[in-house]
């Protein structure tokens, strides 16, 4: 029987709360046919100690791009064994959760080979996504200012097809220039996610990807809330979207932990605002912000 794999990567990490809830919280939810391999550059640390205590496999690789956001996908790429592995997730290590099984998701509601992560923002209504695609790929940014922005932070799907994306996310990234000084001062570009938006809405073939947003159970991509679906509710510690169902995957969530207050206990596998866990979040319509102001948003909280 072929296995399903969880698959993430870190580079300079040293810190056991860098990974933790993504691990601690998928160790929950694990079935007997599912895998988690983490791949790391660097010097050993706790992390690996604490990885090596959970039996969880690693895949000690060299960095083979500037950017740090970049090596990643060249890593999947070769890690990934369409013979040994179903379906795979790929996933930032640092701020995703699961709040349920991934592959138990696909099997229920999987439709096309690949699943892409759907902001619901089209790039003109967001800075960052804006000035990346601008500093990263000029030649397209016109064309690319009225599509959606796709979040390449979690990716799941076929085997071949996970490992086909991410190899061509690197190859993409890496024709990208990762420092922009037009500005007057040094700017990290953060090539990848753009460079997927592009591969995802320009080059991919329609019947492969199932574009999935904040409206689907299958993850919440936390940033993107207040350019989409304008609020989530906290049911019993569970984030839930608009019709209750509970998010499979919850990614950015600590971008809410200093704005409102989110906590998220693994060992319960809940999240609360001051020990209260039924709420709803909202905020108002983020389109048209500065980068100025991007991390700056009029929210409230309200008892269900």
């Amino acid at each position: 029987m072929m296995k399903n794999l969880v698959i993430a990567g870190y580079s300079g990490y040293n810190s056991l709360e860098k990974v933790e809830n993504f691990i601690e919280s998928f160790l929950k939810v694990k079935l007997p046919h599912d895998e988690i391999i983490i791949c790391f550059s660097g010097e050993e640390t706790e992390i690996n100690a604490y990885l090596d205590k959970h039996l969880i496999k690693q895949v000690k690789l060299e960095d083979v791009s500037e950017s740090k956001y970049v090596t990643r996908f060249k890593w999947f790429s070769e890690v990934i064994d369409t013979e040994v592995y179903d379906k795979v997730l790929c996933a930032d290590i640092r701020d995703v959760v699961f709040q349920y099984n991934p592959f138990t998701w696909m099997f229920d509601f999987k439709k096309r080979p690949l699943l892409v992560c759907d902001e619901g923002m089209k790039h003109k209504d967001e800075p960052w996504n804006q000035r990346m695609m601008q500093c990263a790929f000029p030649d397209l940014h016109d064309e690319m200012m009225n599509l959606n922005v796709f979040n390449v932070g979690v990716l799941g799907g076929d085997a071949y097809d996970v490992k086909y994306m991410c190899k061509r996310v690197f190859e993409r990234s890496l024709t990208a220039p990762f420092i922009d000084v037009s500005g007057g001062e040094k700017l990290e570009i953060v090539p990848d996610q753009v460079a997927f938006s592009i591969l995802v809405n320009l080059e991919s073939p329609n019947k492969q990807n199932q574009h999935l947003s904040n409206n689907d159970s299958w993850c919440l991509t936390c940033a993107s809330v207040e350019y989409s679906t304008r609020d989530v509710k906290v049911v019993g510690g569970k984030i839930c979207n608009k019709q209750g169902q509970e998010y499979c995957l919850v990614h950015q969530y600590d971008r809410w932990k200093n704005a409102i207050g989110l906590n998220y206990d693994f060992k319960t596998q809940k999240f609360s605002i001051q020990s209260e866990e039924f709420f709803k979040i909202s905020f108002e319509c983020g389109k048209h912000k500065t980068l100025e102001t991007i991390n700056t948003s009029r929210v409230s909280l309200v008892k269900l």
